[in-house]
This record gives structure tokens, sequence and C-alpha cells, in this order.
């Protein structure tokens, strides 16, 4: 099956994947905002198998990964050998592009195509991180989250029920985009399962998911297209902006680098102490003095504190690089790369997560806020 023309937006592929051109235009230069942590996850990773109702014989792969807020990556991938048979899609703030079939040459999306890639890419956060991040409003079985000029999202209920069975995008005026109908739900995890795609009124594909994970975490950078990405030597720190929420912190004074034993005995002490409806946020932190060196061991959970052994740690703004090690010379690197905080009121944390590059934050509150402030 060919196309001779490909369907706006996300869903240039809204139908099996054929070549198609779209006209470059000069992007945005708006940086995006800091990226947060939505139900304590900073992105969420999710591949499914589509099958187009037209060519049921040929299914496709779509990949969707999504950071918060206002970033988003799309890759949809004929499954059948063959050439190279994918389109993608990034959106990084107020920036977005597309990359279609058999090239790596990305163009730049403006006006309508921009906001229906945005739309569509919420449509797909509502899905898989329902009901967080976004600000749904209304009872009962009908419930709307407006997205200012992106346009608005609708999600439908049965009654008694916690989920939704429609999720549907509309325009801003009004206009029906696109729309995930009869939605299942895993009972196991709260995960969806499967549902079919429209495009308007028009099924088009379904999909039954095969991978969620919401434990990833991105640069920004991973959401623009490698040929648009910025070009730096390998002493240049990579900076990302966080916005930390309003947080938990168990902090436990020490005199050295603390050993593997030691952290496990405070992170069980913390952990029973949090009690059983939350969880510990991933890893452990140490807050540093101005030379790199540790003071305190860290564990966090989102959310206020849960009791006399916590303190309460406000919503902060925080300047990011990840680390080829957790050494002397590599904190101090690291630290001679971080920018100063703009008031001195701040806090050096450097974060470890098994399986991932030590990250080094100096942390501050946002601008206008005291230390005391929260949120």
């Amino acid at each position: 099956m060919r196309l001779s023309t490909l369907v706006p937006g996300v869903l240039l592929a809204a139908a099996p994947l054929a070549t198609g051109a779209a006209s470059s235009v000069s992007a945005r230069q708006d940086e995006p905002p800091p990226l947060t942590r939505v139900a304590g996850s900073w992105a969420v990773h999710a591949r499914t198998r589509v099958v187009f109702r037209d060519l049921p014989e040929r299914p496709h792969s779509l990949e969707v990964d999504l950071a918060f807020p206002g970033r988003g990556r799309w890759m949809l991938a004929a499954e059948d050998e063959g050439d190279d048979r994918r389109v993608l899609a990034y959106l990084c703030g107020q920036q977005a592009w597309s990359v279609p079939v058999a090239s790596s040459q990305s163009a730049a999306l403006e006006g309508a195509r921009l906001r229906e890639t945005a739309l569509t890419l919420e449509l797909r956060r509502a899905l898989l991180v329902w009901p967080q991040g976004l600000p749904w409003e209304g009872e009962g079985e009908a419930r709307v989250a407006r997205l200012g000029d992106l346009g608005t999202l609708h999600a439908r209920l049965s009654p008694g029920a916690a989920r939704p069975h429609s999720l549907s995008a509309r325009l801003p005026d009004g206009t029906p985009w696109e729309s995930l109908e009869g939605i299942e739900w895993r009972s196991e995890d709260g995960a969806p399962r499967a549902w079919t795609l429209h495009l308007g009124s028009a099924p088009v594909w379904t999909e039954t998911l095969e991978h969620l994970d919401r434990s990833r975490r991105y640069r920004s950078s991973f959401f623009v297209p490698p040929d648009r990405r910025a070009r730096r030597s390998p002493e240049e720190a990579v900076l990302e902006r966080l916005r930390l929420p309003r947080r938990a912190a168990w902090i436990r004074p020490v005199e050295d680098w603390p050993t593997a034993d030691a952290v496990e005995i405070e992170r069980a002490g913390a952990r029973a102490s949090l009690g059983t409806d939350r969880t510990l946020q991933e890893g452990y932190g140490l807050l540093l003095d101005a030379r790199g060196l540790p003071q305190a061991l860290l564990f966090e959970a989102d959310g206020g504190v849960p009791g006399p052994q916590w303190s309460d740690q406000p919503a902060t703004l925080a300047a990011a690089t990840r680390l080829p090690g957790s050494g002397p010379d590599a904190i101090r690197a690291g630290l001679s790369q971080l920018p100063p905080s703009p008031g001195g009121d701040e806090r050096l944390v450097l974060w470890l997560r098994p399986g991932h590059a030590p990250e080094l934050r100096r942390e501050a509150p946002p601008a206008g806020r005291g230390s005391g402030g929260g949120e």
C-alpha cells in the first residue's frame, strides 16, 4: 500500500509507512522548561504492537518516550524485513521535528503541525500516567484537561470506574483530532493493555502494550533529532535543568564516604519510617560541602513529612550534570562546571543510582522564594 501524502503532526504514520517529505523551516529557540517528576517518575517509555485496520498482515512497532514536561519522542517502524522504514517525531519544549522514512535529516515543524504533534504526545501522556501530570477537571463519567493553545483532552469513564475507556484530543476550535477508544486496563499494575486509535471518527489501528517502563531518565537532548543536537567537546559538561517537587528528606550526618553497608542500614530505617503507602526515590544522595566532601547521607520521598525523623524539603530548581565516576577528581571537575546559584541559598547533592552515572546537582529555591517555602 502506497501513500501520496502523510497525515499531519505525529500521525505522519497513520497508515503503513511510505516515503514522504516535510518542508524544512527554522526551529524556535525557546529553552524547554526544567525536567520534573510526575508520580515519582522522570520519564515513561512504552512499546506497542500496531496493527493497521486496512493491512492486518503487516504489523508495526510503536515506541513512545515522554519526559515531563513538554518532551516526547515517537518512532513507528515496520516489523517486516526491508529497507529502513520508520518515521520519527520529536518534541522538546516549543520545538518539534519529524524525520521521514529512509532519512536521517530532520525537518522542523511549526504552527498547526507543531501544536498537533504536542497534542498527540499529551494524549499519550494521559494514557500512560493516568491521571497524573495533567490538569483534569470534572467528576463522574466525564473529565477534561485544558491545554491552552494546544486544545483539550477528554476522558470518558464507565460508572464506578477509576480509569477511562476513552481518551480523546480536540483542537482549540473543538475539532476532534484523534482518540484512543475501547481502552482495556491491566489489573495487576494499572497499565493500559490494548486500545484502538481513531483519527477523527475513523479507526486507524489497534495497539497492544508490549512493554512499559516508568523508571527511565533521559537528558533533554534525547528529545532532539541527532542532526540538531549541539556538538560539545569531550571536556564540556552537559548541563540539565531540573525542577524537584516538594519532598520529605531523611538526612543522617557522616564523617566520611559511607560504606555500602552503612547506606543499606539507613535505607532500611528510612523505608520503615516512611510507611507502606509511599516509596523512596530510587538511589540515595550525599550532601557535599563546597570542596565536594560528604557531609550527610540523604534519602528522599515525594510529598510531605511522614514523621519526626524526616525534614521538609521545599520545591527546588537544580542545575545538574552527570559524572564519569563518583571519586574526588570527578566531583571537583563537575563542581567547576555547575553555575552558581544567584541567591547563594543552595545545597550540593551527589545522587547515586545503581546502573546510572552519578549526578551532581546544585539545588536552590525558585527565584523569589526563600528556603522556607513549600509547594
